[in-house]
Protein backbone atom coordinates (compact mmCIF):
# COMPACT_ATOMS: atom_id res chain seq x y z
CA UNK A 1 0.00 0.00 0.00
CA UNK A 2 1.34 3.87 -1.27
CA UNK A 3 0.67 6.79 0.32
CA UNK A 4 1.28 10.13 -0.52
CA UNK A 5 0.85 13.45 1.63
CA UNK A 6 2.25 16.54 2.59
CA UNK A 7 4.23 17.44 5.15
CA UNK A 8 2.75 20.74 5.16
CA UNK A 9 5.02 22.64 8.54
CA UNK A 10 6.28 25.14 7.57
CA UNK A 11 10.05 25.73 8.87
CA UNK A 12 11.48 29.66 9.23
CA UNK A 13 15.14 29.62 8.22
CA UNK A 14 16.84 31.57 11.63
CA UNK A 15 20.29 30.86 10.02
CA UNK A 16 20.94 32.41 6.66
CA UNK A 17 24.56 31.92 5.70
CA UNK A 18 24.33 27.81 7.47
CA UNK A 19 21.10 27.47 5.04
CA UNK A 20 22.70 29.39 2.27
CA UNK A 21 25.83 26.77 2.39
CA UNK A 22 23.52 24.42 1.95
CA UNK A 23 20.83 25.01 -0.22
CA UNK A 24 23.07 26.06 -2.66
CA UNK A 25 24.62 22.32 -2.95
CA UNK A 26 21.07 21.12 -4.21
CA UNK A 27 19.36 21.45 -7.51
CA UNK A 28 17.48 23.64 -8.09
CA UNK A 29 14.19 22.46 -10.69
CA UNK A 30 12.00 25.66 -10.99
CA UNK A 31 11.55 29.35 -9.60
CA UNK A 32 8.69 31.69 -9.90
CA UNK A 33 7.78 34.86 -7.99
CA UNK A 34 4.62 36.11 -6.86
CA UNK A 35 3.24 39.54 -5.54
CA UNK A 36 0.28 38.76 -3.62
CA UNK A 37 -1.67 41.24 -2.62
CA UNK A 38 -4.08 40.92 0.52
CA UNK A 39 -7.63 42.54 0.47
CA UNK A 40 -10.50 42.58 3.79
CA UNK A 41 -12.69 45.45 5.14
CA UNK A 42 -11.31 48.10 7.69
CA UNK A 43 -11.75 45.26 10.64
CA UNK A 44 -10.14 42.18 8.61
CA UNK A 45 -13.48 40.58 9.03
CA UNK A 46 -13.10 37.96 6.29
CA UNK A 47 -9.44 36.94 7.79
CA UNK A 48 -11.04 36.24 10.91
CA UNK A 49 -13.26 33.61 9.55
CA UNK A 50 -10.37 31.88 7.23
CA UNK A 51 -11.77 33.67 3.93
CA UNK A 52 -8.62 35.14 2.37
CA UNK A 53 -9.20 37.47 -0.50
CA UNK A 54 -6.01 38.42 -2.46
CA UNK A 55 -5.12 39.49 -5.97
CA UNK A 56 -1.78 37.83 -7.64
CA UNK A 57 0.55 39.92 -10.45
CA UNK A 58 -2.01 42.31 -10.96
CA UNK A 59 -3.75 39.94 -13.00
CA UNK A 60 -6.22 37.25 -10.79
CA UNK A 61 -8.38 37.35 -7.99
CA UNK A 62 -7.81 34.55 -5.64
CA UNK A 63 -10.15 33.61 -3.14
CA UNK A 64 -9.71 31.23 -0.43
CA UNK A 65 -12.24 29.77 2.49
CA UNK A 66 -12.34 26.63 4.77
CA UNK A 67 -15.81 24.73 4.01
CA UNK A 68 -16.97 22.74 7.27
CA UNK A 69 -19.04 19.48 6.79
CA UNK A 70 -22.38 18.95 8.19
CA UNK A 71 -20.84 17.01 11.37
CA UNK A 72 -19.50 21.07 12.57
CA UNK A 73 -16.56 19.51 13.74
CA UNK A 74 -12.85 21.14 13.42
CA UNK A 75 -10.76 17.86 12.88
CA UNK A 76 -8.76 18.71 9.55
CA UNK A 77 -10.77 15.66 8.33
CA UNK A 78 -14.14 17.56 8.63
CA UNK A 79 -12.31 20.64 7.05
CA UNK A 80 -11.70 21.72 3.29
CA UNK A 81 -10.44 24.65 1.85
CA UNK A 82 -11.93 25.33 -1.27
CA UNK A 83 -10.07 27.80 -3.53
CA UNK A 84 -11.66 30.06 -6.37
CA UNK A 85 -9.70 31.91 -9.14
CA UNK A 86 -10.90 34.50 -11.36
CA UNK A 87 -8.83 36.46 -14.39
CA UNK A 88 -8.65 40.33 -14.38
CA UNK A 89 -10.41 41.93 -15.76
CA UNK A 90 -13.04 39.58 -15.18
CA UNK A 91 -14.79 36.94 -17.30
CA UNK A 92 -18.52 37.15 -17.70
CA UNK A 93 -18.44 33.20 -18.41
CA UNK A 94 -16.98 32.70 -15.09
CA UNK A 95 -20.22 34.11 -13.57
CA UNK A 96 -21.38 30.73 -12.19
CA UNK A 97 -18.20 29.87 -10.23
CA UNK A 98 -18.26 33.40 -9.01
CA UNK A 99 -21.73 32.96 -7.63
CA UNK A 100 -20.61 29.88 -6.27
CA UNK A 101 -18.02 31.77 -4.45
CA UNK A 102 -20.11 34.56 -2.94
CA UNK A 103 -22.64 32.18 -1.51
CA UNK A 104 -19.74 30.19 0.26
CA UNK A 105 -18.03 33.35 1.19
CA UNK A 106 -21.12 35.92 1.81
CA UNK A 107 -19.09 38.33 -0.58
CA UNK A 108 -21.88 40.68 -2.21
CA UNK A 109 -21.81 40.76 -5.78
CA UNK A 110 -20.42 43.99 -8.14
CA UNK A 111 -22.69 45.71 -10.52
CA UNK A 112 -21.00 46.58 -12.97
CA UNK A 113 -19.21 43.08 -13.02
CA UNK A 114 -15.73 45.17 -12.49
CA UNK A 115 -12.67 44.41 -10.34
CA UNK A 116 -12.93 47.96 -8.59
CA UNK A 117 -16.62 47.24 -8.00
CA UNK A 118 -15.95 44.34 -6.57
CA UNK A 119 -14.07 46.00 -3.98
CA UNK A 120 -16.00 48.91 -3.49
CA UNK A 121 -19.06 46.75 -3.25
CA UNK A 122 -17.46 44.73 -0.33
CA UNK A 123 -16.31 47.39 1.23
CA UNK A 124 -12.32 45.94 0.48
CA UNK A 125 -9.08 47.59 1.43
CA UNK A 126 -5.19 46.27 0.62
CA UNK A 127 -3.80 45.00 4.54
CA UNK A 128 -0.39 43.37 3.55
CA UNK A 129 0.83 42.74 0.02
CA UNK A 130 3.35 39.47 0.10
CA UNK A 131 6.25 39.74 -2.29
CA UNK A 132 7.11 35.74 -2.49
CA UNK A 133 9.85 34.12 -4.53
CA UNK A 134 9.45 30.21 -4.93
CA UNK A 135 12.36 27.88 -5.29
CA UNK A 136 12.10 24.22 -5.67
CA UNK A 137 15.21 22.00 -5.13
CA UNK A 138 15.60 18.38 -5.43
CA UNK A 139 18.91 16.57 -3.37
CA UNK A 140 19.67 12.38 -3.58
CA UNK A 141 19.92 12.31 -0.14
CA UNK A 142 15.78 12.71 -0.27
CA UNK A 143 14.68 11.11 -3.36
CA UNK A 144 10.91 11.55 -2.70
CA UNK A 145 10.78 15.08 -1.49
CA UNK A 146 10.09 18.13 -3.04
CA UNK A 147 12.19 21.11 -0.76
CA UNK A 148 10.01 24.37 -1.17
CA UNK A 149 11.84 27.14 -0.48
CA UNK A 150 9.86 30.77 -0.23
CA UNK A 151 11.72 34.00 -0.09
CA UNK A 152 9.71 36.64 1.29
CA UNK A 153 10.58 39.79 0.62
CA UNK A 154 11.51 41.72 3.87
CA UNK A 155 9.48 38.92 6.15
CA UNK A 156 12.35 36.48 5.91
CA UNK A 157 12.29 33.08 3.90
CA UNK A 158 10.55 29.22 4.95
CA UNK A 159 11.14 25.98 3.80
CA UNK A 160 8.31 23.13 3.12
CA UNK A 161 9.35 19.31 2.55
CA UNK A 162 6.40 18.14 0.13
CA UNK A 163 6.61 14.04 -0.68
CA UNK A 164 6.96 14.04 -4.58
CA UNK A 165 5.50 10.77 -5.09
CA UNK A 166 3.47 7.84 -3.61
CA UNK A 167 5.81 5.72 -1.12
CA UNK A 168 4.82 3.10 2.04
CA UNK A 169 4.48 3.74 5.40
CA UNK A 170 8.12 2.87 6.64
CA UNK A 171 9.41 4.87 3.45
CA UNK A 172 7.27 7.63 4.93
CA UNK A 173 8.97 7.30 8.72
CA UNK A 174 12.45 7.27 7.28
CA UNK A 175 12.15 10.41 5.53
CA UNK A 176 10.18 12.29 8.44
CA UNK A 177 13.25 10.78 10.52
CA UNK A 178 15.50 12.71 7.63
CA UNK A 179 13.77 15.53 7.60
CA UNK A 180 13.52 16.15 11.96
CA UNK A 181 17.43 15.41 11.82
CA UNK A 182 18.06 17.75 8.67
CA UNK A 183 15.68 20.46 10.48
CA UNK A 184 17.44 20.25 13.51
CA UNK A 185 21.00 20.57 12.07
CA UNK A 186 20.23 24.03 10.00
CA UNK A 187 18.35 25.28 12.74
CA UNK A 188 14.74 25.55 10.95
CA UNK A 189 12.07 26.22 13.64
CA UNK A 190 8.77 25.48 12.22
CA UNK A 191 5.97 27.56 12.23
CA UNK A 192 2.26 26.39 11.51
CA UNK A 193 0.73 30.01 10.79
CA UNK A 194 0.47 31.13 7.33
CA UNK A 195 2.14 33.85 5.51
CA UNK A 196 -0.80 36.24 6.53
CA UNK A 197 -0.29 36.04 9.76
CA UNK A 198 3.26 36.33 9.86
CA UNK A 199 3.15 39.19 7.81
CA UNK A 200 0.64 40.85 10.05
CA UNK A 201 2.79 39.64 13.03
CA UNK A 202 5.91 41.35 11.32
CA UNK A 203 4.23 44.21 10.99
CA UNK A 204 2.93 44.43 14.05
CA UNK A 205 -1.21 45.19 12.36
CA UNK A 206 -3.39 43.87 15.00
CA UNK A 207 -6.88 43.26 13.52
CA UNK A 208 -9.32 45.09 14.99
CA UNK A 209 -12.64 43.28 16.81
CA UNK A 210 -15.56 43.27 14.33
CA UNK A 211 -17.86 45.75 15.17
CA UNK A 212 -21.95 45.99 14.35
CA UNK A 213 -21.19 48.69 11.52
CA UNK A 214 -18.95 46.78 9.77
CA UNK A 215 -21.18 43.14 10.28
CA UNK A 216 -23.93 45.03 8.57
CA UNK A 217 -21.68 46.51 5.73
CA UNK A 218 -20.69 43.16 4.98
CA UNK A 219 -24.15 41.36 4.73
CA UNK A 220 -25.65 43.83 3.05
Amino acid sequence: MTHHLELATHFLVTDQMRFEHWITSLDLSSICRSIDEYFDTYHLSFYKRGIFIKLINKNTLEIDCTIHNPSGKDTDQDQQTQCYRFPVPFDSTQMSQFNECLTRTQLKKPHPFFFAHFLNTNHLQSFTTIDQTRKVYKTKDLPFINILVDELSLLGTFVTFELSSNVDLDTIDNIKSDIEHLTKTLFLSPYNGNYVDFALQATEITPNPIDSKDLSAVNQ
